[in-house]
């Protein structure tokens, strides 16, 4: 490749330009003659010198039209020359050398990353000007792809060498050195004092991770554009615990002497811990001063204690700011200033500007394309008329969420005058119907078969219509139901529900009942939402009317264990009590909230019928999130169940049965062991009168949509003969991973691996037999309710 040169001297002849330094006169243009160029316009040439024929230049002219005709960076070298000086003026020749174009760019020693892709990053085209700009930035371009992957010993080079099919073009080469990947084995914290531990700290990054042996799987790679983002993290753990003024000086890559592994040195000045000296609040006419100091007392925003960026701000928005919108005062300004006093006190003065009410005009609702529109606006706690409520608001987009229609709610407030605002609500529609024909596998029933339909939204009126069929082995299933959520427009929920179910002992049937049975029955049900305690309560009521004919009994003893009269045909008619609190953000991915159900059933006496029995179950479930995308899940589960009466017929669905994962609906889950199989201590009987479980996972969300998480859980259950046998030592306790995805018309899917540590037993006529040893199960779930 040619050397570069560039020179702002002249070559002057005949004496004249040496007149023009000398003197600096301004001499008349006789002709100018350009000369060397061969793609480049003469005119352009011409006009970029300032070099007009019959008109008058000075030297600096000149050089300034030099320097221009550089910054086209399409000329390496530039000569002005004065052929001679004529009474016309002076005869003046331009003579340029232009770059060389393009001809094929080509790349050798890439073995990361194909031709194809390199080229997308340096963005060289063919018959492009070739300049050492332009190599510069490509090679700059190539070494920035690699270390992004992680090849921080890269080195790009660059040849040139004349086209052979073209004069004047060039065959440009990269000739890279890709080396090795290197990961960053350790993060190093350099700080004045150790204040936190450096597992901490390197918690903060998000983005730049150190390899470690147990996660061999990380790409571990340093990228220095992600670093930013993590040393803005890295500096907001240290000012939320009162260090203000921490910065980061500097930071180093140390690799080895093998060029594989780096080390990351991050060099921290903390500074010094603030804490507040004196907090004053002004402007405040609707609220006491007083007030709004007692709040921020109660969350450690008072003199003498650190403070904390991220919490001072959450307090001044949930203590001040909330409660002014909470109240129609959509535009007060709440405006902290914080000044230094000393070198780790701190004076604040939070400025409120209260401004005046606003009221609601009109809620409008855009994106319900299938969802008829009072479907959404009946969910509305925030009406047109209503003083603006941000907390109303939040609830409003909660509820619309829980209808489980739509994959996002998006509130929006659009000012229309000083006193009014509009509320838009965008949704985002979703599939959340399952239509069904299929085949499939359980754990309990083995090969299965069916066909159905469940319409949780008909017609987009927000009722709810099922029917289904199923057929496995020994077991026939029908039912048809319908809901209507909203009562003459009031938020009564009205359903019912017809069924016919039979179940048979077959050759090929993966579970064993002590007995075949038949049953069909009707149930009706009412609920309603509660004001009281809060406006999560909700209740429902229902009556249920069975007709069931046990026969085929193969174990006479455990039939008539719940069946004491040995009656084989009988009604069983209950009536059923549930009482919850459900405060979940979302319904198929809850970050946060909780869920209480009570269930009370009582069958038999008023109600006639032989089967008599009292049965009473209580689940708890809490949301709690750690991080971003990750939450912490607990369930608690209780039941009891005694008969009572003349009969005191308990049905076997009726009692508790505990193992595997969802497999039949009265079967409580417990992963790592089989469906069903866990038995009350000292019992053969896989069925039990009282039971215990407890659960916790925690969940990290994937994709949002369609939900998609994989979780860690670890749990412990066990049922008992009787409420006062109840031991926690005896519960059986199991741990794994799974995950779930929801899928449009099909439901919740999803798989456990669970391992079960306890070793199951009972006392036998011959002394102990053991039916579970420790070890893993493998279970599947399919439309688990969320």
């Amino acid at each position: 490749m040619k050397k570069f040169t560039r020179s702002l001297l002249l070559t002057l002849a005949i004496g004249l330009f040496g007149i023009l330094f000398a003197q600096q006169q301004t001499m008349r243009i006789a002709s100018v003659t350009v000369m060397g160029n061969e793609t480049a316009s003469e005119r352009i040439i011409k006009l970029s010198m300032g070099l007009i024929e019959g008109g008058s230049v000075t030297s600096t002219d000149i050089q300034n039209g030099i320097k221009k005709l550089y910054n086209l960076r399409l000329f390496s070298d530039i000569n002005v020359l004065a052929t001679q000086e004529t009474d016309a003026g002076v005869h003046v020749v331009v003579r340029v050398t232009e770059y060389p174009r393009m001809n094929d760019v080509n790349f050798e020693g890439n073995a990361k990353f194909k031709d194809e892709k390199l080229l997308e990053e340096i963005s060289i085209i063919r018959g492009q000007v070739f300049t050492p700009h332009l190599v510069n930035k490509a090679k700059l371009a190539i070494e920035k792809k690699y270390k992004e992957a992680g090849f921080y010993n890269v080195f790009v080079d660059v040849t040139a060498e004349p086209a052979e099919t073209e004069e004047g073009r060039v065959d440009i080469t990269f000739l890279i050195e890709e080396g090795q990947r290197v990961f960053i084995d350790e993060i190093r914290f350099n700080t004045k004092e150790e204040l936190f531990k450096p597992w901490r700290l390197r918690w903060q990054l998000k983005d730049t991770k150190q390899r470690d042996w147990y996660t061999f799987f990380r790409p571990a790679k340093f990228d220095p554009e992600k670093f930013l983002d993590d040393k803005n993290k890295l500096l907001q753990f240290f000012r939320d615990r009162g260090y203000r003024d921490a910065r980061v000086l500097s930071e180093e890559v140390v690799l080895d002497s093998l060029g594989k592994k780096m080390v990351l040195v991050v060099n921290i000045d903390e500074g010094p811990q603030y804490s507040y000296r004196k907090i004053v609040i002004e402007g405040p006419e609707v609220y006491p001063e007083g007030y709004f100091l007692k709040s921020l007392e109660l969350v450690g925003i008072k003199k003498g204690e650190p403070f904390k960026e991220k919490y001072f701000e959450m307090a001044v928005d949930s203590k001040i700011r909330s409660l002014y919108m909470d109240t129609g005062y959509l535009y007060t300004q709440v405006k902290p200033e914080i000044t230094p006093v000393g070198t780790d006190s701190l004076d604040v003065v939070i400025k409120v500007e209260e401004n005046h009410k606003v009221s609601v005009r009109r809620i409008n609702f855009s994106g319900n394309t299938r969802t008829r529109e009072y479907v959404i606006r009946r969910e509305m706690k925030l009406m047109p008329g209503d003083v603006f409520n941000r907390e109303k608001l939040i609830r409003s987009q909660r509820e619309i969420f829980m209808l489980n229609y739509f994959a996002d709610v998006v509130p929006d407030i659009v000012p229309v005058d000083d006193e009014t605002i509009d509320v838009e609500i965008t949704v985002e529609e979703k599939s959340s119907d399952r239509a069904n024909a299929s085949i499939g596998y359980s754990e309990y029933d083995g090969l299965t078969g069916s066909i159905g339909v469940d319409i949780n939204n008909l017609g987009g009126r927000g009722q709810q219509l099922s029917v289904s069929y199923q057929k496995s082995a020994g077991t026939d299933y029908v039912s048809l139901g319908f809901t209507e959520p909203w009562l003459f427009g009031r938020p009564n929920t009205v359903g019912t529900n017809v069924y016919y179910s039979k179940r048979e002992l077959t050759d090929y049937s993966y579970y064993y009942e002590p007995y075949d049975r038949k049953t069909i029955g009707i149930t009706s049900h009412f609920g309603r939402r509660f004001r009281w305690p809060d406006s999560y309560f909700s209740g429902s009521w229902a009556l249920t009317f069975a007709y069931k004919e046990y026969y085929n009994v193969r174990d006479e003893d455990y039939f008539l264990e719940y069946n004491p009269s040995g009656i084989r045909k009988l009604w069983g008619n209950s009536f059923t009590q549930i009482v919850s609190r459900d405060s979940r953000d979302k319904p198929e991915f809850p970050t946060m909230g909780s869920r209480f159900v009570w269930n009370s059933q009582l069958s038999g006496g008023i109600f006639g019928g032989k089967e008599q029995f009292v049965k009473s179950r209580i689940t708890f479930d809490t949301y709690t999130p750690v991080i971003d995308k990750v939450v912490f899940y607990q369930n608690f589960d209780f039941g009891v169940v005694a008969p009572y009466g003349q009969y005191g017929v308990i049905p076997y669905d009726k009692l508790f049965h505990l193992g595997g994962a969802n497999a039949m609906s009265y079967i409580t889950p417990l992963r790592g062991y089989e469906d069903g199989s866990i038995c009350p201590p000292n019992s053969s009987y896989e069925s039990g009168n009282a039971m215990l479980k407890y659960s916790c996972e925690v969940r990290v969300l994937l994709s949002p949509n369609p939900t998609l998480y994989v979780l860690a859980f670890a749990e412990a259950g066990r049922i008992w003969d009787d409420l006062r046998d109840i031991k926690i030592p005896e519960m059986a306790r199991s741990a794994g991973i799974g995950a779930r995805v929801y899928m449009p018309m099909m439901g919740m899917l999803g798989v456990d691996f669970g391992y079960g540590f306890d070793e199951l037993y009972y006392y036998g006529s011959g002394g102990k037999v053991t039916y579970k040893s420790p070890g893993w199960e493998t279970h599947f779930v399919f439309g688990m309710p969320f």
